[in-house]
């Protein structure tokens, strides 16, 4: 698969579709991937906790700077500054928090 706007969007479906099918399964999954658009994120499907890692302000792919849509809602925001234990203690809030 490449960068087009369809292969985002089928790989966001792929990788949300398999997902949904360990956690149904009993496994904790975590999803490491880029959805630069509202359209990709959407493709994806809801996660149970989205984590936005804010501390690329430009990509080495110039495709992808070109396109990147912020999100509108996360969950946890990590952005520069923060400790590794700072970044963990945030996200292991917020999982408390969803149960």
């Amino acid at each position: 698969m490449g960068f087009s706007h369809a292969d985002r969007i089928k790989q966001s479906k792929r990788l949300g579709g398999m997902a949904r099918i360990l956690s149904q399964q009993g496994y904790d999954v975590v999803v490491d991937f880029v959805c630069p658009t509202k359209e990709t994120r959407t493709a994806f499907g809801p996660p149970s906790i989205l984590i936005w890692v804010d501390r690329v302000k430009s990509c080495r792919y110039q495709d992808t700077n070109l396109i990147w849509e912020e999100p509108r809602f996360v969950d946890v925001t990590i952005s520069d500054g923060l400790t590794v234990e700072e970044e963990v203690e945030l996200i292991m809030q917020k999982i408390e928090q969803v149960g």
